[in-house]
């Protein structure tokens, strides 16, 4: 008896929504952990929820924004919030349901992502372009390096020993050492226009321009990558999350899914349309988390 290979059978995905929180807040990305998921709600801060019991989500606790929370990454039982001009603020979390603020660093601009890597804090911070803060001791963070060699910087990925960043022009790749007190030359990966959102799984790169499409990139050797545009069905993409062999994007009210076991050429393997504004989606295991604007929070079974 031969035994194909999975991937030779396509899967086909399906999507029931099994629990969801209405709310007056307008949130803009979600991020799960465990058993809690942390909603970004601009300028209603943070709202952190339990989802133990997927089908009914319920609300424990809010960090108040001081101007405008855009992103978030947590590190242990530390909470690392993107806050605008209000810059990075850090709180404990070990009492999730009383997040404490332990310290701050300010930003030049406006924070507008942030991803934490070892003992550093990697900053979008807008025309302020690139900076790394040392988080070794969160009660005393402080920004080791600036780069402002780019054009307003809003989205950025650090995979191993590079960190990914969008601006105003396409992709840039900047090498980081461990111990990342100055940066080698950087690489200009694309030019595909304003990007909004980049992804990596440290071998390939997705990006998403609202000019251009989708932007797939081969990085294993990032000073020679290899980069496809995929434009057509693939504009508008507001939002993605990897996971496995699959992209699951966000586009014109449609959260679909991508098969990329081939990057270069994906296929689409399933979508669901809400009657919302989805904003983001990110996926733990068969349940899809969407951040849905005016109209809330939103927990997906997903199913083959």
């Amino acid at each position: 008896m031969i035994v194909l290979p999975f991937a030779l059978f396509p899967l086909y995905f399906s999507f029931k929504i099994v629990g969801e929180y209405e709310d007056n807040a307008v949130y803009t990305d979600v991020k799960v952990l465990g058993r809690y998921a942390f909603l970004v709600a601009g300028h209603n801060g943070v709202h952190i929820f339990d989802i133990s019991r997927p089908y009914r989500p319920t609300k424990i606790s809010v960090i108040e924004s001081m101007d405008y929370s855009y992103a978030i990454d947590v590190k242990g039982f530390k909470l690392y919030v993107a806050d605008g001009v209000a810059g990075v603020r850090i709180f404990d979390i070990r009492d999730i349901r009383n997040p404490e603020q332990v310290s701050f660093v300010p930003t030049s601009h406006k924070s507008l992502d942030l991803k934490v890597s070892g003992d550093y804090c990697f900053i979008a911070d807008g025309e302020g372009g690139f900076r790394i803060i040392d988080i070794s001791k969160p009660f005393f963070p402080y920004e080791i390096l600036s780069w402002d060699e780019s054009d307003y910087v809003n989205s950025i990925e650090v995979v191993y020993d590079y960190a990914y960043f969008a601006d105003e022009k396409g992709i840039l790749a900047l090498f980081i050492s461990d111990d990342p007190d100055s940066l080698d030359n950087y690489v200009r990966i694309s030019e595909i226009g304003t990007v909004n959102k980049v992804i990596s799984d440290g071998r390939f790169l997705f990006a998403a321009s609202r000019d251009r499409g989708l932007l797939v990139a081969e990085i294993m050797d990032v000073s020679h990558p290899l980069v496809q545009e995929l434009s057509g069905k693939y504009s508008g993409i507001e939002d993605f999350f990897l996971s496995g062999f699959y992209l699951y994007i966000v586009q014109d009210g449609m959260i679909g899914v991508l098969n990329i076991l081939v990057p270069f050429n994906p296929y689409f393997a399933g979508n669901i349309t809400l009657p919302s504004e989805i904003s983001a989606v990110y996926v733990s295991g068969n349940l899809l988390y969407a951040a849905c604007g005016f109209d809330g929070f939103k927990i997906l079974k997903i199913s083959d």
